[in-house]
């Protein structure tokens, strides 16, 4: 990448309209991976951009105490010098506030091991935390942080005694039971959810006497339940997190009646909605889910299939193909018609490179290139305007010469990189016009070449 490199940000352009995504479900094949496992937990440090795992069970019901960490490309073991003992059938939840990952409870099955303590996670090492009140030990029970409350909310779960309904709030410094007078039905292996475009808490399914397909949502105070028109089918094991880029709580997967499950479910505070993704996960159980706001991307590791325990990732999000086509032809200067090419799609978080040539050679003779939001106005002036009468015989303005940017050219041509940001999933979809202008006195009366146009589509495969 030359000088001219340039962030999207800093050409202060109102992008058009993005384009309808397609909804995908991706493998990702990285270098490194975490083994295969089931009954893990996961949650997004957004502080760090990393998605944070920890523990979980092989075949042989033998136990995993290690931290992992996904950062979009790769998984990386983290090896602390503290870290909670091995379990799986545990919970976790990142609390923005203090900028920590929450850890409760969880269970051994070869040594019948039961747990009730609380870790911390910093992105350096865990910390054990000794309140004075907390739950009792349990396992496969579910937890959300609440971020306008700055709370930790859990419910349910397995207990020595069996399946409980009791609802508690960690602090940070201390657990709280929460005195309802009514409340969901007992149940584990359930999942919850943040929605804080609602201020609630959202939890789905879980198993007791039988397997429930129930939606209930807690505000604080009291749990309430959701009778949506549509829902989908009782299940338990499975995962849920939420999207906020578009304010969806996102389902897949668990155990149903009677097979896995393999579907992805949508929630936007008042109905249920399948999506229908053209590739999927398998079917599986016991996985873990975590949003990546950063990337925009939900990410699901591992799990339990009917063939045995999984150790693939993947990811779901917006599919918008990134493409450059060319539009118009350009006029010609002193060394012939310029003529812009892409020379790499406009990807996100990536640098979008386009050539200009011809480019004659002199002082005299500067290239620019022209950025703008469309090609069909530029303010009250329409597009394309014929520049024949200031000057320029053939030569046609094809975009909104919104921005400026001076090319540096060598060897005939010149180079325009665009540094395309990584961290602003609004800019998926949206799309830029570009056209080379050359500064050329022997061109015409104006001293102006211009070439070809280019309409730049934002995506990000």
């Amino acid at each position: 990448m030359n000088s001219i490199a340039t962030s999207i940000a800093c050409l202060g352009i109102t992008l058009s309209c993005p384009a309808q995504p397609n909804w995908l479900w991706a493998r990702i094949t990285p270098a490194t991976s975490p083994s295969n496992r089931c009954s893990h937990a996961m949650a997004y440090d957004s502080a760090r951009d990393r998605t944070v795992m920890f523990g979980g069970k092989e075949r042989g019901n033998r136990a995993f105490a290690d931290t992992w960490e996904w950062d979009g490309k790769n998984w990386a073991q983290i090896k602390p010098a503290i870290s909670p003992p091995a379990r799986n059938f545990h919970a976790m939840v990142y609390d923005s506030a203090r900028k920590r990952t929450v850890l409760f409870g969880g269970y051994v099955m070869n040594t019948n091991r039961h747990f009730s303590d609380t870790w911390e996670w910093d992105g350096k090492n865990w910390a054990k935390s000794y309140p004075l009140t907390k739950p009792p030990v349990r396992f496969r029970h579910a937890m959300a942080y609440d971020s306008a409350r700055k709370r930790t909310v859990l419910f349910g779960g397995f207990t020595t005694s069996g399946e409980t309904a009791d609802t508690w709030e960690w602090d940070g410094k201390n657990w709280t039971r929460s005195k309802l007078t009514a409340s969901p039905p007992a149940r584990f292996g359930h999942a919850m959810a943040y929605d804080p475009a609602r201020g609630h808490t959202v939890m789905f399914g879980g198993l007791a006497q039988g397997i429930f397909a129930d939606t209930w949502v807690w505000n604080g105070k009291s749990w309430t339940q959701i009778k949506p028109a549509v829902s989908p089918p009782a299940r338990v094991n499975h995962a849920m997190a939420y999207d906020s880029a578009r304010g969806r709580t996102l389902m897949f997967g668990g155990s149903g009646s009677p097979s896995l499950l393999a579907d992805t479910w949508e929630w936007d505070g008042k109905n249920w909605t399948r999506s229908k993704p053209a590739a999927s996960p398998s079917v599986r159980s016991f996985h873990a889910m975590a949003y990546d706001s950063a990337r925009d991307r939900t990410v699901l590791f591992g799990g339990a299939s009917l063939a045995g325990f999984l150790a693939d990732t993947w990811e779901y999000y917006r599919a918008f193909p990134a493409s450059f086509s060319s539009f118009g032809s350009g006029c010609k200067g002193s060394a012939g018609v310029p003529l812009l090419t892409a020379l790499q799609p406009p990807i996100h978080a990536k640098t979008f490179t386009m050539m200009l040539s011809p480019v004659p050679t002199g002082p005299s003779n500067t290239p620019f290139m022209l950025v703008g939001a469309s090609n069909t106005n530029w303010a009250a002036i329409k597009l394309p305007l014929d520049l024949g009468l200031l000057g320029a015989p053939g030569c046609k303005l094809l975009v909104s010469a919104d921005v400026l940017v001076q090319l540096k050219g060598s060897g005939g041509t010149a180079r325009f990189d665009l540094a395309i940001p990584g961290r602003d999933p609004w800019l998926l979809g949206k799309s830029l016009y570009l056209q080379g202008l050359v500064m050329d006195s022997k061109a015409n009366p104006l001293g102006i070449a211009l070439s070809n146009a280019g309409k730049a589509t934002i995506g990000n495969r």
